[in-house]
């Protein structure tokens, strides 16, 4: 990626790790909003894998205008309502 591109892939990233978010913690509300638990096969880290990461969003609010309006605790839920409102499977 060069320098000063936002992908969408980084805009996810910022957005999941506003405020502090663990990388268990979306599972977690997912479930919870979901009324199932996730069936998760944990692997042993790989080449490559990190163990803990950080995101700073400053540059993503100075490029973007972008500020977090909805924390992740009630973003989740709130995705899962909508998604079901729209899904006929779900």
């Amino acid at each position: 990626m060069a320098r000063g591109n936002v992908t969408k892939t980084n805009i996810l990233a910022c957005a999941l790790r506003h405020g502090g978010a663990t990388f268990a913690q979306p599972i977690e509300l997912l479930e919870r909003a979901l009324g199932k638990q996730a069936v998760i096969d944990w692997q042993p880290m790989q080449s490559g894998d990190v163990p803990v990461t950080f995101v700073d969003i400053s540059k993503l609010a100075r490029q973007l205008g972008y500020a977090s309006e909805v924390r992740i605790e009630k973003g989740i839920p709130q995705f899962v309502e909508w998604f079901r409102s729209r899904a006929t499977v779900c």
